[in-house]
């Protein structure tokens, strides 16, 4: 099983403003004017991994529990929907956040900056609640797998929207080992792998640990059973040096031999 692949801008980004979020970069808000290519990546990166989630509550759903009670199936279930749909809150509150904080500099009104004001300071305690919740709920998967291994994503997504990455980079480690999962057709080794390149991008905006993010994501690249062209996709956007490009052109041949279907993706990341 193979997702749609991640696309990635046709030039790599530059090394410049690296405290940015990587899709922020000028150079590709730049490309993304005149090629469409560029426009939809730039547009539509967020919603990637909630839709990876939600696709791997889909698979746990239907065939990682078979062996549980149906009773604490749907109890897990239901717990691990919650979160889902808390973190989604919490995307979009920040998202709303910025956009008033980017308002109010821009107001010259007095009335309006106090009105803007007032609801940013709704916003951030909508904000503050909502990560509170997220703690206590990704506490309540509890240790069995896969929830553990969600639980541990979810910290760590939480963590890098606020910009904690030591939490990420140690969520990230606490991961299960996906290569040593033996079944590569498994629920189990595709909720691992999809824990991994989430953590890994987020980690990604890190300046202190771009360099580890990099190594996870050409891992996957390189062996993943399910994300291995998304992992490409966003390795591609981290690209910086000549020889990182190099070793890149030969990873994205290994991959279209695994993934040739993908190959009409695949080969716009030159």
């Amino acid at each position: 099983m193979t997702t749609a692949p991640i696309q990635e801008p046709t030039q790599p980004p530059q090394n410049q403003n690296r405290s940015r979020n990587i899709f922020e970069d000028p150079a590709i808000q730049d490309a993304a004017k005149s090629d469409p290519f560029t426009r939809f990546v730039v547009q539509n990166w967020k919603t990637v991994l909630i839709t990876l989630l939600a696709v791997a509550g889909i698979m746990i759903s239907y065939d990682f529990f078979t062996t549980t009670a149906l009773q604490k199936r749907a109890n897990a279930t239901a717990r691990l929907s919650d979160v889902q749909e808390l973190y989604q809150t919490l995307v979009e509150a920040q998202d709303t956040l910025v956009t008033l904080q980017s308002d109010q500099g821009a107001a010259t009104d007095e009335a309006k900056k106090k009105e803007l004001t007032t609801s940013i300071d709704a916003k951030t305690k909508e904000i503050d609640s909502a990560k509170a919740k997220l703690s206590l709920m990704t506490d309540a998967l509890g240790e069995d797998e896969p929830f553990a291994t969600l639980a541990r994503l979810y910290k760590g997504l939480i963590a890098g929207r606020f910009k904690d990455y030591a939490a990420v980079n140690q969520a990230l480690g606490a991961l299960p080992a996906w290569a040593s999962i033996k079944n590569k057709d498994s629920s189990e080794r595709f909720v691992a792998e999809t824990a991994t390149l989430g953590l890994a991008k987020s980690l990604a905006q890190s300046d202190q640990h771009r360099k580890a993010a990099k190594e996870q994501l050409q891992a996957l690249a390189e062996n993943g059973s399910f994300l291995a062209v998304e992992a490409a996709g966003a390795l591609y956007v981290l690209l910086e040096t000549a020889e990182e490009r190099a070793a890149f052109a030969t990873l994205i041949e290994s991959v279209k031999s695994r993934f040739p279907s993908q190959e009409g993706y695949l080969k716009q990341l030159k």
